[in-house]
């Protein structure tokens, strides 16, 4: 569970899920320090939300584009399984699946044909 780059991350924002792309992780002073705290910057390409599905239990549902960017101080952390897979969904398209997901390999990676 690091962060680090290609990873996706969402940040919760109560009705929608802000999916991000990390493009960058580092440290602004560059010291590293044995004892105590190392905050790090964590850059990120926000690439769309995910929604909850109308009905109770319903897949989420990514979209591209954002209707609520997140505040400074919201809480970012590794996207949900779910959410990730509604990413990737191709909404039914004829696919061939190609592999799995490197950040959840639970999940498979499928490519749309004919399109």
């Amino acid at each position: 569970g690091h962060w680090s780059v290609g990873k996706m991350i969402s940040i919760n924002l109560g009705n929608t899920r802000t999916v991000g792309l990390v493009y960058a992780v580092g440290k602004s002073d560059r010291a590293w320090h044995d004892e105590g705290q190392n905050p790090i910057e964590v850059s990120i390409e926000l690439i769309g939300e995910v929604r909850d599905g109308a009905e109770p239990g319903a897949k989420p549902i990514f979209d591209r584009g954002i209707t609520a960017y997140p505040h400074i101080g919201a809480i970012a952390h590794r996207i949900r399984s779910r959410d990730l897979q509604a990413v990737y969904d191709l909404a039914g398209r004829h696919s061939i699946t190609i592999g799995t997901l490197s950040q959840d390999e639970a999940i498979d990676a499928n490519i749309a044909i004919d399109d």
